[in-house]
């Protein structure tokens, strides 16, 4: 009986040995199949990856964000201001002609006027003012070049049209402040403007004039200053020369003694870069 039995139990474990390893296989195979897309997943994670930098060197703004941080001013053509500080410490007494083809000569670069009771020089505060208009300015986009920097340069009027020229400038924008003798109750802003004597140039003239027209109400209604209006000089050498819209903005009077000593405030110096530059942006956003 015991060796009849052993015959079966033997063939019965062999079959199942033989099934079990059958069976095996599949499986074996199937774990083998996660394997190769787990490994597969990362590639193309990676691949992923890189076509998105790929697709943001072809094109920059694809992978721009506005943060926080970021200017929320939306992008525009940048407009080319040329602040030109009037005067300077050292007075240029040579001449050069008022215009081109003109015979009439003209001194450089005058000494500019002082404060009646600061004694503070105009020129000084015209770079201060024009320093404040270039940050100013700056941070709002525009493109801001400086006829000077330094109140130690020596830039005859020419000279300060030239670098508005030659920066294809959209505004040529002079910084001074006035003085008359004998004149101290005179106050208030007036703004000058070329005229066509010697220009020919209309779109020169009618631009610089509406842009004038702005400026001085913006100036007024920042500042509270008494409105003097538009003055129209053909006599002006910086004017004569220029080939782009220009104004030439006297900020006050320093032979006045109470609006020398407002001039020179920082307060009254921020109303001022404040209602120049909100009549440029609205003579740009017209």
């Amino acid at each position: 009986m015991k060796n009849y039995l052993k015959l079966p139990i033997i063939s019965i474990i062999f079959i199942f040995l033989f099934l079990t390893s059958c069976s095996t296989k599949p499986n074996e195979k199937t774990s083998s199949s996660e394997s190769l897309v787990s490994s597969q997943a990362p590639q193309s994670s990676a691949a992923i990856s890189v076509s998105s930098q790929s697709s943001a060197a072809s094109n920059p703004t694809s992978s721009f964000t506005i943060t926080p941080s970021q200017p929320t001013i939306k992008p525009t053509t940048k407009h080319i201001i040329c602040i030109d500080p009037g005067h300077q410490e050292l007075v240029d007494t040579s001449t050069e002609a008022i215009a081109p083809n003109s015979s009439i000569m003209k001194m450089k670069n005058p000494g500019g006027a002082e404060g009646v009771k600061t004694k503070i020089p105009e020129y000084k505060l015209n770079m201060i003012v024009g320093q404040k208009l270039n940050i100013k300015l700056s941070n709002l986009g525009y493109e801001v070049i400086m006829t000077r920097t330094d109140n130690k340069a020596n830039i005859s009027n020419i000279t300060r049209a030239q670098v508005a020229n030659n920066a294809k400038a959209d505004l040529f924008l002079r910084i001074h402040a006035d003085s008359v003798d004998n004149g101290s109750s005179v106050n208030g802003v007036h703004i000058l403007i070329p005229g066509d004597e010697y220009i020919k140039d209309k779109y020169l003239i009618i631009e610089s004039k509406k842009i004038a027209s702005i400026l001085l109400d913006s100036f007024v209604q920042s500042t509270q200053a008494n409105s003097r209006g538009l003055d129209v000089r053909n006599d002006m050498t910086g004017f004569n020369w220029c080939k782009t819209p220009m104004v030439l903005i006297e900020m006050g009077f320093l032979s006045n003694p109470d609006e020398d000593v407002k001039l020179n405030t920082d307060e009254y110096q921020n109303k001022i870069v404040t209602g120049i530059t909100n009549g440029i942006n609205k003579y740009f956003n017209q």
